[in-house]
C-alpha cells in the first residue's frame, strides 16, 4: 500500500500544493516527523553544494539559529497578491533579525511553468516593507522534473536574466535518471534512509521510515524522467506504457488528449493542466456524437459499449480509419 498513490485517485488528486505541504513538513525541525532538522540540514547543504558556497554551513554554526518554515505565503504587488509555495526564513533569535530568506517555487507540472511567473515572486518579495526593513540575503529555488521542458527553461532563465546579482538562485530536480550523480530531492531522502541503516543519524520511527520510502516511490513513478521528450504526468494507476496519444477539441472549445495503454486502458486528459478526466466515457460519448459517428454506432446499442470500445472508436477515427 502507498498511501500518495491512493490519495491521487480519481477525484482526490495529489496537486503542487500538496507536494509543496509534505516538502515543508520535511523542512520543519518542529514538526512531528521525528527528524528534527536532518532533512532541513541535508537540503540546505545540497544547496551550498549547487551554488558552490558555505552559506548554510557557517549559518548552522550559529548557536542561536532559528528557522521558520511557511506554506503559501502571500506578498502583494501592484494590485495582486503572489503565494509563495514554501518560504524558510532564518533567523538570529537573540537579535530578533532575520538572516536569510528562501523562496521555493515548485512545479510538478510542465503545463504549469509561467514565463514570467518566479521573476514575478522575486519582485514582489525584494519590494516587501518586511524584507526590506530586515535585508536578509535572499535565495530563489526552483523545483522541477528534470526534463527538458522549454517553459520550464525559460522561467528559470528569465529570473536569472534579471534578477540582482547579489541575489542567489538555483534550480532543483525531484529526480533524476541517475539519482547517483545528480543532487535530488529523490536521492537527499534515500541517503538520509541509508545513514538511518548505518546508524549516522537518530533512528527514524518505523511510520516515518515507511512514509518517505512511499514518497520516493511516488515522486520517482508519477513525475516520469525523459531527458529527450518532456513525458506527460501520470496520477493514479496508469496500467501499462503509452501506445497512443492524440488531442481532440469538442465544440465548447474544451480541449482533451485521448491516451491508450498497450494494456488497452483509455484515459482523456483536460488541457492544458492535463489533468485526469472522471467521466471518460461522457466526454468521449460527447465528441462521438458532434462528429456524427453516434448514430453509426448506435445500432450496436453503444449505450452498453465500454469505456475502452468507445475510446477504441474514437482513436480510429482520430487515425482517419473510422470503421467500427
Amino acid at each position: 500500500m502507498n498511501i500518495f498513490n491512493i490519495l491521487s485517485r480519481g477525484k482526490s488528486r495529489l496537486h503542487e500544493p500538496s507536494i509543496s505541504a509534505m516538502l515543508g513538513y520535511l523542512l520543519s525541525p518542529t514538526d512531528d516527523h521525528g527528524l528534527n532538522d536532518t532533512f532541513l540540514k541535508s537540503f540546505l547543504l545540497q544547496v551550498d553544494k549547487k551554488l558552490n558556497k558555505n552559506i548554510f554551513s557557517e549559518l548552522f554554526k550559529r548557536p542561536n539559529l532559528l528557522v521558520e518554515v511557511n506554506l503559501e505565503v502571500s506578498y502583494f504587488l501592484k494590485g495582486s497578491y503572489k503565494y509563495v509555495d514554501v518560504q524558510l526564513s532564518l533567523y538570529d533569535k537573540l537579535m530578533s533579525k532575520e538572516l536569510h530568506r528562501i523562496i521555493i517555487e515548485n512545479k510538478i507540472k510542465t503545463s504549469s511553468a509561467n514565463s514570467t511567473q518566479l521573476f514575478e515572486y522575486y519582485q514582489t518579495v525584494i519590494a516587501d516593507e518586511d524584507y526590506i526593513n530586515e535585508s536578509p540575503q535572499l535565495t530563489i529555488i526552483f523545483i522541477t522534473p528534470h526534463i527538458n521542458n522549454t517553459n520550464l527553461d525559460i522561467e528559470y532563465e528569465t529570473l536569472e536574466k534579471k534578477k540582482d546579482s547579489n541575489i542567489y538562485s538555483l534550480r532543483l530536480y525531484w529526480c533524476s535518471n541517475d539519482d547517483d550523480d545528480e543532487e535530488t530531492i529523490v536521492k537527499l531522502i534515500r541517503d538520509i534512509l541509508q545513514k538511518e541503516i548505518k546508524a549516522e543519524i537518530n533512528p527514524i520511527n518505523e511510520y516515518m521510515r515507511q512514509t518517505l520510502k512511499a514518497f520516493v516511490y511516488y515522486i520517482s513513478e508519477t513525475i516520469t524522467i525523459n531527458y529527450d521528450n518532456a513525458k506527460k504526468f501520470r496520477f493514479g494507476e496508469d496500467i501499462g506504457k503509452i501506445n497512443e496519444t492524440y488531442t481532440f477539441e469538442l465544440k465548447s472549445g474544451e480541449l482533451f488528449e485521448i491516451v491508450r495503454r498497450d494494456s488497452g486502458q483509455i484515459q482523456v486528459f483536460t488541457l492544458p493542466d492535463h489533468e485526469k478526466v472522471s467521466n471518460n466515457k461522457e466526454v468521449i460519448r460527447n465528441y462521438l456524437k458532434e462528429k456524427d459517428i453516434w448514430e453509426t454506432i448506435n445500432k450496436d446499442n453503444s449505450n452498453k459499449l465500454t469505456t475502452r470500445r468507445l475510446g477504441t472508436l474514437l482513436i480510429k477515427n482520430l487515425r482517419g480509419i473510422m470503421d467500427p
